[in-house]
């Protein structure tokens, strides 16, 4: 008899971050920033075997991007989840989504969707592994 699996969550409100442009939709300002605010959820399972695991996680919050000077360059929401299973080394499944919505200062909308998964199989060969990005 197994022991059931152990479920571990947290939830950490209003995370306040800084980070560079995304590599995948660079906007026309290379020195601009981006000032985060988000609600972060993190999910993990494991059993017993160390090598067995579900993790995921969300982020949902609003986005300002800044110029050098600070000046608003566009705002809006954005949501980030993730999904890595591994039923036993190493085989692994990884997915993440990043969404974005908002405008432009001058009111030119902003949408961002980046997607990316991979796959790893029991003789530790990766079959998948892709990345996508729409940025408008």
């Amino acid at each position: 008899d197994a022991a059931p699996p152990t479920h571990e969550k947290t939830v950490v409100k209003n995370v306040e971050v800084t980070i560079p442009q995304l590599a995948e939709c660079p906007g026309p300002d290379p020195t601009a920033t981006i000032d985060l605010v988000f609600t972060d959820i993190f999910h993990l399972i494991f059993t017993e075997d160390p090598e067995t695991f579900h993790v995921g996680g969300t982020q949902t919050g609003t986005f300002v991007v800044r110029s050098a000077t600070g000046e608003i360059l566009a705002s809006g929401h954005f949501t980030t989840a993730f999904s890595d299973q591994g039923p036993g080394f190493p085989t692994e499944a990884f997915t993440s989504h990043v969404n974005v919505s908002g405008r432009a200062a001058d009111g030119t909308p902003v949408q961002i969707h980046l997607a990316q998964h991979f796959t790893v199989t029991p003789n530790g060969d990766v079959t998948v592994d892709r990345i996508t990005a729409s940025c408008g």
